[in-house]
């Protein structure tokens, strides 16, 4: 069973795009939890039409849809939902959990998939699996949408998405924002934070160091390799596609997709100094 964790806040009909996928899984093996993080005057899930009637069609599809509102949060952080979805799954023994942010939407054979591939990367050491984040319109370079055509997975380097750390300059090199030809399970030092599945683990959490969410993921990526003898990878042929809300989520300004606040600059110099301490990166 798999539990289908997502965290939310201030926009339920993108959320409504993501429950409705959910619908049509090929794997119907799975309990949906979300956790509103919606603050003040912003739009709650229980009070979207659109979102409500989705989750009563699950309901009546069997499913078990767990609503958590009034959710403590830092900041725009999300570390706080992540680390209560983990949670729950251990707490409640289901054999999976697949994290994925409110504004995606899922092909059907994406649970199917993923834990399919997960077992069989799972048998020596523990391991996490994402799909590809392709987005729904290019928003900026080396950020594909459906117009571009599918890369190869003969450009990829031993890795899909990789830190390079030289001297004093960090770069995060992304390539999982593509859809690719050939379906294949990748290595991987980065997996993606908009969605991942793996078996139940709360060894060790998401930091919540901050009122942003900026590479929070990557710093708990790093500790899972590095830490407890993680592997991660992507599967090139599974597309959880990125519609790219431009309001709600991190959002304080319509369409703004920028972190460039002080707050997103002091993580960034923590990614820095934690990859410098890890020798494979």
């Amino acid at each position: 069973m798999i539990l289908v964790g997502i965290p939310t806040r201030n926009r339920p009909e993108y959320l409504a795009a993501l429950l409705s996928s959910l619908m049509f899984q090929t794997e119907q093996r799975f309990d949906v939890l979300i956790v509103d993080s919606a603050q003040g005057s912003e739009k709650r899930v229980k009070d979207s039409t659109i979102a409500c009637r989705f989750i009563e069609a699950l309901l009546g599809l069997g499913h078990r849809v767990d609503v958590v509102t009034d959710f403590a949060l830092c900041g725009l952080s999300e570390a706080a939902a992540v680390n209560h979805i983990l949670s729950v799954a251990e707490s409640k023994r289901y054999d999976f959990v697949y994290k994925v942010d409110d504004d995606h939407v899922l092909e059907p054979h994406c649970l199917r998939t993923l834990s399919l591939s997960l077992t069989s990367t799972n048998k020596y050491n523990p391991s996490l699996i994402s799909g590809m984040t392709p987005w729904m319109h290019s928003i900026g370079p080396g950020m594909s949408s459906p117009s571009d055509d599918a890369r190869h997975t003969h450009e990829l380097g031993p890795n899909v998405t990789y830190l390079e750390c030289k001297d004093t300059v960090l770069k995060v090199v992304i390539n999982h924002f593509d859809r690719f030809e050939e379906p294949e399970i990748r290595s991987t030092v980065l997996a993606s934070a908009a969605n991942f599945m793996m078996k139940p683990d709360t060894r060790i959490l998401w930091s919540d160091v901050s009122g942003s969410s900026f590479y929070l993921d990557a710093m708990w990526f790093l500790r899972l390799r590095n830490l407890l003898s993680y592997s991660l990878f992507f599967h090139t042929g599974v597309n959880a596609w990125h519609v790219a809300a431009d309001t709600g989520g991190v959002r304080t300004e319509k369409g703004n997709h920028e972190k460039n606040s002080d707050i997103d600059y002091f993580n960034f110099a923590l990614l820095f100094n934690m990859a410098r301490g890890f020798k494979e990166i």
